[in-house]
């Protein structure tokens, strides 16, 4: 049986790794595309909280350290989903767009007393959008279209160490890999030969993220703790496809080894607990993008016009909790985990008008999240539910404005693995 359920739970990570894209944006034309949260289900519903969750009961891989608070008989083995629309509008114009895949497959155990390990897959980066404009100046008619599809991924295998009480620390080892694709056409009126813009990135890459926890005792049952997260800047292997036509005119080229960076990443957040009932939290985190090189140099990633933007530091601040009314209750929503959050960033790309070289920004993102973590027969694995309404704020007003409202659900198997019987 346990073999058989390995092999399973295997099957499903591995087989995630060709549907885990997401989520249509159009601002997913630039860098390398729309970034996807790293929280799994629960944190989600919590505002993508975690640098500072430590619960044995959730696999937390925003901080490898937490990884160490799994108990010794769990096996835990996470899997989410969503479905989501959007509304997008520019003033004049207004969409709306459906969609749903896999998000993320993760598990983890105990190896040793105080040695946890955990082994996922879950997105980076998606590029999904499709869009075109008309326009008319000296009597010619200049029509574009827009499209692009991919994204990058991350399979990471991760372990937490508590060398001594109250104190944890960790580190992911994680194989970045996808490829992104970006077309651009057009067409005029009168005699003037199309043009069409098509690039491919590929890009790979192992990278390391190091996390630390520390747990202070308020009370028995009332713990603070904190964590630190660190990333370092990671120059990416990449070879990219370039074609360009003219007419009939056809010009391709491949290069290897153009500068792409991820950023060197810091991050912090603290969480106060009482085991069983509840648990408040707040993360920070800091990307310095404006190091990291984007084609090359790290000032602009104007390469024909395809993926125009310059790179600049981000931030996101969120905040949640979860409550839990009664843990012990014979009433089955007394057990129910009730999960609120809410976040805030800013876009890690600055647009560029490839004509004056005028840089306009980018957007600024707020984010409310609500869910809930139902759990099942046995007490230990979990269902949970949320709900993500989120709003993307161009900073030039004539931008367009993109809503989402997103449903994730997700299943937590909590598995009594290792525990030993005794025969009599």
């Amino acid at each position: 049986m346990l073999n058989n359920r390995v092999l399973l739970v295997s099957f499903l990570l591995l087989a995630g790794v060709a549907g885990i894209y997401a989520q249509n944006t159009t601002y997913g034309r630039f860098g390398f595309g729309e970034l996807s949260s790293p929280a799994f289900g629960a944190g989600r519903a919590m505002g993508g909280i975690g640098y500072g969750v430590r619960d044995s009961k959730l696999i937390n891989p925003l901080n490898p350290a937490s990884y160490s608070a799994v108990d010794s008989l769990s096996f835990l083995f996470d899997v989410g989903a969503h479905v989501s629309t959007a509304w997008y509008t520019d003033g004049a114009n207004r969409a709306t767009t459906f969609d749903g895949n896999l998000d993320y497959v993760g598990m983890q155990f105990r190896i040793v007393r105080g040695l946890g390990i955990s082994l996922g897959l879950m997105p980076f980066s998606n590029v999904a959008y499709r869009f075109g404009s008309t326009k008319t100046e000296n009597g010619i008619t200049r029509t574009d279209k827009y499209s692009g599809e991919g994204g990058f991924s991350r399979l990471y295998l991760g372990l937490g160490y508590a060398p001594f009480k109250n104190f944890s620390l960790g580190a992911n080892v994680t194989y970045f890999f996808g490829n992104t694709k970006y077309t651009t056409n057009s067409v005029f009126s009168g005699n003037i030969s199309s043009v069409n813009l098509y690039q491919k990135l590929k890009a790979s890459d192992v990278t390391v993220d190091f996390g630390i926890q520390y747990v202070i005792p308020v009370s028995e049952t009332r713990n603070i703790t904190l964590g630190l997260v660190y990333s370092p800047k990671m120059a990416l292997n990449t070879t990219l496809y370039d074609v360009q036509q003219v007419g009939d005119s056809i010009k391709s080229d491949t290069i290897k080894g153009l500068g792409f960076d991820l950023p060197q990443t810091f991050g912090g957040g603290i969480s106060y607990s009482q085991k069983n009932k509840y648990m408040i939290g707040a993360d920070f985190m800091f990307q310095q993008w404006s190091k990291a090189r984007f084609y090359g140099d790290g000032s602009s990633a104007d390469l024909d016009g395809v993926n125009v933007a310059s790179l600049r530091n981000r931030i996101r601040v969120g905040v949640g909790g979860q409550y839990i009314p009664k843990y012990n209750s014979r009433a089955y929503f007394g057990r129910v985990r009730y999960r609120l959050g809410a976040y805030y960033s800013n876009s890690y790309f600055n647009i560029m008008n490839t004509t004056t070289h005028e840089y306009y920004g980018g957007t600024k993102e707020f984010g409310i999240s609500a869910g809930f973590g139902f759990p099942l027969l046995d007490n230990r694995s979990t269902l949970s539910l949320s709900f993500d309404y989120v709003s993307v704020v161009p900073e030039r007003k004539d931008f367009i404005d993109e809503q989402y409202f997103k449903i994730t659900i997700s299943y937590t198997m909590n598995e009594l693995w290792f525990r030993k019987f005794k025969l009599e």
